[in-house]
């Protein structure tokens, strides 16, 4: 939205490589371009709804969708499901992060997984995961980071904080933590499902039918 309205990207230039350091610091401390110094006829109460989710810190953003349609004057909108019984694999596409637009088709690795489960974590050599997530800005994404799993009984795809150490036999959390449609995730199975958003790091993935 603030990109449609200024024609600008919010932390700044993004033209170069060397461009992107500068423009993850001003993301991280949340230091935008005034939009009203860009577009004077903004109104306000879209000024505010674009700025409180620009904000680094996601407790400080919406929660949820129905916030922002109240602030818009809808508060009874219940969004329609739009799921293609016909496709039934399930896949994760980053929506924010050094890799926009990257699929991960878990139905597919999950075939050639010997455990049964996907890991992720950072993209590192030294490290091994199902899923491996580039974010060479910043160390906020675990190499260890958390677990995916497709269980018969609750039925249904799940994911869990953190991995199993095989080497001192206990569970290990990731450091900055892993979030569904910003909710916290420990070490229970929590449910995951298509349009839901998990958050990594500052890398971002959407639950996709593929």
């Amino acid at each position: 939205m603030y990109e449609i309205l200024t024609k600008q990207l919010p932390f700044g230039s993004l033209q170069y490589d060397y461009d992107i350091p500068e423009y993850v610091l001003r993301l991280n401390k949340g230091k935008w371009d005034n939009l009203k110094s860009l577009r004077k006829d903004i109104p306000d109460y879209w000024v505010e709804i674009i700025e409180t989710c620009l904000q680094p810190k996601y407790r400080e953003r919406y929660q949820n969708v129905d916030e922002i349609l109240t602030k818009l004057g809808k508060p009874d909108y219940t969004p329609k499901k739009r799921y293609n019984s016909v496709r039934n694999d399930l896949g994760l596409q980053v929506m924010q992060g050094e890799e926009y637009g990257k699929t991960y088709n878990l139905s597919k690795i999950l075939l050639y997984d010997e455990d049964g489960l996907l890991t992720i974590g950072r993209k590192d050599d030294d490290v091994e995961n199902e899923i491996e997530i580039k974010e060479d800005m910043t160390l906020y994404i675990s190499r260890n980071h958390a677990t995916i799993e497709k269980l018969p009984n609750p039925k249904g795809w799940f994911i869990r904080d953190g991995q199993f150490n095989r080497q001192n036999r206990q569970w290990k959390f990731s450091t900055n933590g892993t979030y569904v449609n910003s909710q916290e995730v420990g070490i229970d199975y929590y449910p995951i499902k298509p349009d839901d958003i998990i958050s990594v790091g500052d890398t971002t993935l959407k639950v996709i039918i593929i």
